[in-house]
C-alpha cells in the first residue's frame, strides 16, 4: 500500500517519469516513522504511522530545497521529518497518561 503511494507521488511530481529516489525516500520514510515505537505499535496503527512518514519524507524534500537546505540524498527528510513523525505520534499522548 505505501510502496504504491509513493509510487503515486513521483509520477505525480516529475510528470509522469518515475523518480527512484522518492520512492527509495518514502519506503525508508515509513520504516523510519516506524521504527521509533516498534517495541509498542501494532500492525494496525503501523500502517498509517508509516503511511504519514513516507508522506512527509517526501513532500518536505521541496521545502528544504525552498529554504536553501543542501540535502543531497533527503537524509534529513527522512531521519528528521520521519522519525519525528513516529517518535512524535507514539509516545506524545503517552505523556499525559501518567
Amino acid at each position: 500500500l505505501d510502496k504504491s503511494r509513493t509510487h503515486t507521488y513521483s509520477l505525480h511530481q516529475n510528470e509522469g517519469k518515475i523518480d527512484i529516489l522518492a520512492i527509495i525516500n518514502g519506503i525508508l520514510g515509513a520504516l523510519v516513522g516506524v521504527t521509533a515505537g516498534c517495541a509498542v505499535v501494532t500492525p494496525v496503527e503501523a500502517i498509517p504511522i508509516g503511511i504519514v512518514g513516507s508522506f512527509l519524507a517526501n513532500i518536505t524534500a521541496p521545502f528544504l530545497i525552498y529554504l536553501k537546505i543542501d540535502d543531497a540524498v533527503g537524509a534529513t527528510c527522512v531521519h528528521g521529518f520521519g522519525g519525528f513523525w513516529g517518535t512524535v505520534k507514539k509516545f506524545y499522548p503517552a505523556m499525559f497518561c501518567l
